[in-house]
């Protein structure tokens, strides 16, 4: 049985690798600093720090899945602009349409 761990600096130190049951990861990480401006009001104030907790929550989705051989672990970061309502919609109907069924 895995030893359970929890996520911070120490992230996994000593968890026992599980058997998978799944031979693909893909994640995508939404990372927003600077929202854009609503047509129909104020501004939303800007969310510091957005950008590096995305990197570093990708980062332990690596290190979670460190096991798994390079080709098989897709994590995608999208930040501000890049994780725009269109943008997300179509990487994820493509994304989502060419998982294969053992794919996480």
């Amino acid at each position: 049985m895995a030893k359970r761990v929890s996520v911070g600096a120490e992230l996994l130190e000593g968890a026992a690798p599980s058997k998978r049951s799944f031979s693909r990861v893909t994640a995508f990480v939404v990372a927003l600093e600077n929202y854009r401006k609503p047509s129909n009001g104020d501004a939303l104030p800007l969310v510091d720090f957005a950008h590096a907790d995305g990197d570093a929550f990708a980062n332990a989705i690596r290190k979670i899945y460190a096991d798994l051989p390079d080709d098989a672990l897709s994590v995608h970061v999208l930040k501000d602009a890049q994780a725009s309502l269109a943008a997300l919609r179509d990487e994820l109907k493509y994304t989502i349409q060419n998982l294969a069924e053992d794919e996480l």
